[in-house]
Formats: structure tokens, C-alpha cells, sequence
């Protein structure tokens, strides 16, 4: 396992707007006639649409979509 806990072929589901890994599950009873209807969501920005991808995957498009790395803009901010 790496420093932070993730392996780099593990994978990570993402906020496709915002690129958030913040993702919380809304859990409700489930019954027989309608099924999973758990709801996952980005905490952020509040998408629903996610998308998962291997970390270093996730890192690429981070860096892409924001111009630096996503551990290096964390350690900035603290």
C-alpha cells in the first residue's frame, strides 16, 4: 500500500463536473418492488453524475483540469 493509503490500480469514483473524490451515499430502505435506491453524490458541487478510474487516472485529469496536482494543492491550503 502507498504512503496515502491508495494503491495506484485501485479504483476511485470521481465527480464528473468538479473532479471531487468527496463522494457521499444516501442510503434508503430498500423494497422489493423498487430496487437499490441508494444515491451517491458529490459533496462539493452536488453531482450526481461520478465516474470511476484508476487514482493515478483521477490524478491526470486533476492536474489537467486545475493545472497542478491534487496533493500538492492540499498541502498549499493547510
Amino acid at each position: 500500500m502507498s504512503k496515502n493509503g491508495i494503491e495506484n490500480n485501485e479504483p476511485v469514483t470521481y465527480c464528473k463536473l468538479c473532479l471531487s473524490i468527496h463522494i457521499k451515499t444516501v442510503e434508503f430502505p430498500k423494497n422489493e418492488t423498487e430496487g437499490d435506491r441508494d444515491v451517491h453524490y458529490c459533496v462539493p458541487c452536488g453531482n450526481t453524475e461520478l465516474e470511476t478510474a484508476h487514482i493515478s487516472e483521477w490524478e491526470e485529469l486533476y492536474k489537467e483540469k486545475y493545472g497542478e496536482n491534487f496533493l500538492t494543492k492540499k498541502r498549499k491550503n493547510e
